[in-house]
This record gives structure tokens, sequence and C-alpha cells, in this order.
């Protein structure tokens, strides 16, 4: 038997598997207590199941693709060396971005020694700004890595977490490896809160098979392994909508997978069941990365997203997620809240969901039916658009 888990922003599923036959599957809300959460989820799952009949295990997430999204990236400081050539500060990220003295030579040479002052002020700098984690990058660290674990060594005990930008990939590109390094760093909470979670569980139920999770290019890792590289997992949610369209359906001819979630929505192009790939490095959000990944692209849109008001008298919904539906008992409206009004779902408190769009349209001079329908029809438009505009880029 096969166990797949899926943490999304709203939803977590979890499915077991034996050959070709779906044995379980369990649908909840993700809470805030993810502990709570996975125990629930498995439970649900498995219950009657011998946990020694579990061959292995494959978790996918969209946490980490929804901070970038939404812009809720832990605050981290970058320490860069750099040399001559295109002034670093060009590709400044981040809240605390600092410069360094010394750098090496292309060939990996020690050309001008590390300044250990400017490298303790920067850190001192990063602390006062009430900065707990750092990325470390030197322009041609792939080639000699000493500057890079200098710099970490001095600052050792500073700070909770180190990002290392040659540990990112072997290939050549400064911008790129500062961003990723970025995320590696701003993604480490996150990441860590919720591989130590899983693991707590999986423990604690008796798992013991092999974990691995999904990767953005739609192979596996070890879930362990996962926790020195968190942006590589950015994309997993996205890439086992790709993985599971492939599977459901071959995607014969030019196909675009779209997955609409609570918090995003997810899109891939496959051509004649071969998803497109960027092996040079995906762009996740506004920052271009080193990461070898499938091509898709993530929307701030999705059903649990919160519906703004516009100076205009027109709508928005999306990028931000305030919590669950007003039907739920949250306290933004929602596209979910439109389709109950609508009566195309029959789930939560309808009175509720009705009431928030009556509220929407009052200034809008809609009735709560008008109102929803105009909530929907934005949030499809605006996934058309997204669509159009990701179909685009690959043309180009």
């Amino acid at each position: 038997m096969i166990l797949g888990l899926d943490v999304g922003g709203t939803q977590t599923d979890t499915v077991l598997i034996d050959g070709d036959k779906v044995l379980a599957a369990t649908k909840i809300p993700t809470g805030e207590d993810l502990l709570l959460t996975l125990r629930n989820a498995l439970e649900s799952t498995l219950a009657g199941v011998d946990p020694g009949q579990i061959e292995r295990m494959a978790f996918s997430t969209t946490l980490a693709t929804n901070a970038i999204v939404q812009d809720r990236l832990e605050p981290t400081g970058m320490i860069v060396s750099a040399g001559p050539g295109i002034n670093p500060a060009c590709f400044s990220v981040g809240p605390s971005f600092h410069v360094v003295e010394g750098f090496l030579d292309h060939q990996g040479f020690e050309a001008v020694p590390l300044g250990k002052t400017s490298v303790m002020e920067a850190a001192a700098q990063i602390e006062a700004d009430g900065i707990n984690v750092i990325g470390v990058v030197g322009k041609f660290s792939v080639r000699n890595a000493s500057h890079e674990n200098q710099i970490a060594d001095w600052v050792s005990g500073r700070f909770s977490h180190v990002a290392m930008g040659h540990t990112v990939s072997g290939v050549l590109n400064f911008p790129r490896r500062i961003f990723t390094t970025y995320l590696n760093a701003s993604l480490h909470g996150l990441h860590k809160a919720f591989s130590d979670a899983l693991k707590h569980i999986l423990d604690e139920k008796g798992l013991h098979g092999p974990r691995y999770l999904l990767k953005p290019d739609g192979g596996t890792i070890d879930l362990m392994r996962s926790t020195g590289s968190p942006a590589r997992t950015a994309q997993s949610g996205p890439a086992a909508s790709v993985m599971g369209a492939l599977a459901l359906d071959g995607c014969k001819g030019a196909t675009l997978v779209l997955d609409v979630g609570g918090t995003t929505t997810d899109m891939a192009v496959v051509l004649n069941g071969i998803p497109l790939l960027n092996p040079n490095g995906v762009k996740l959000g506004r920052y271009k990365t080193l990461i070898r990944s499938l091509i898709t692209h993530s929307l701030g849109t999705g059903g649990d997203s919160a519906i703004q008001k516009n100076a205009d008298g027109t709508l928005t919904v999306g990028p931000m997620r305030k919590g669950p539906p007003v039907a739920f008992g949250g306290a933004a409206a929602t596209p979910t809240d439109a389709m109950i009004t609508l009566g195309l779902l029959k789930m939560g408190n309808k009175s509720a969901a009705r009431a928030a769009m009556e509220d929407l349209g009052s200034a809008l001079g809609y009735n709560a039916e008008a109102a929803a329908e105009q909530v929907l029809q934005q949030m499809a438009e605006t996934i058309a658009q997204s669509a159009r505009a990701f179909v685009h880029d690959i043309n180009a």
C-alpha cells in the first residue's frame, strides 16, 4: 500500500492506494495546529489498517507556495560577497541586504580577503532589524565555498538559521543564487515546522516506511533531506497536480492543467503527455531561482480568497486569504460563500454566506445572488487572464 498526503493552505487531503485501487480518501480543513490536522487526517484514512502494510509514503504541500504568493515570508537578512562586475545591490532582496568586502575570482581563487569588520557590521545591523535568519552568498562559491563558510563561522550563534548559496546548485548564476538562497532562508522555519510535525505523527502512528516529498520537477526526495533546501518544496503541490492530471487523463495534445485550491490556482502545460520542464530554474512569485522544476504558475486566487471592494465599484478576488469563508465562521467574504449562496455548494451556513454577499453587493447596487455571480465572474476572469499570460510567457 502507498500513503499519499497533501497539505494545502486550506485543505489537507490523504489517500491510501493499493495497486490501482483507492482504498480510502479523506479531506479535512488545514487548521492552525498542524500536528492536530495531520493526526486527524491519518487516523481517518488509516482506521483499521496495519501500519506495517504501508510500503512507502509520498507527500506534497503548497504551504511554501502560499507563503511566497501571499508575501508572508519570514524576514530574512542577506550577506553577499561579489567583487567586480554588476553591483549586487541591483539584486537586493529582503529587508536587510548587505554587500561585504572581499571576493573570489571566477576560478575560485581568493582575490581579496574577506573583511571581517564589514561582515560583523552587517550581522549586527541584521540583528538590530530583529531578523533571526540569514542567507550567505558568494559570487563564485560553487568553485570555492571558503568565503561563505567563513562568514557562517563568524556569525555562528547569532542567528537561528544560515542558508548557504553554494548548496543551491552547481550552476553559475549569481542573481538567481541570491534569490534561491533568500527563499531557502525565509522558508526554513515554515518547512521545518511542517516536516517535524509530519515526522512526529508518522512515528506516533508506527509508519516507518520510506518517506518522500514530491519535488517541483515531479521527482521525489527523502523527507528529512528536504529541510536543507525548503525552496525546492515550493512547487511540490503544483507538481502533484500535474502528475495527478497525467495519471487520470493522459493529457494528449496541448493541455492546460488547472488546480483551483482554497488559496491559489496552480497551472501547468502538458504536451502529449509530457509536462514542460524548466531545467535552468523556475520563477517563484517574483523570484527567479535555480530550482529545476516543471513550468508551473501559482496565482493567488482560490475558493477562500478574500474579496475586496474597489473604489471604482469593481471587485478583486485575492491574493490574500483571511481565514475560512463566512459560511464556516470566517470574517471575510470569499468565492466559496458566493457558491454556497447560489446553491452550487451544499455545505456550511448558507444564511451567513448570503448575508456576506448582501453586504458585499449593497455598495454596488446588487442583491445577494447578483453579487455572488459577480464574484465568480471576476474570479473566472482573473484565472483566465493569468492563464493567457502564462501561455504567452511559455510561447515567448
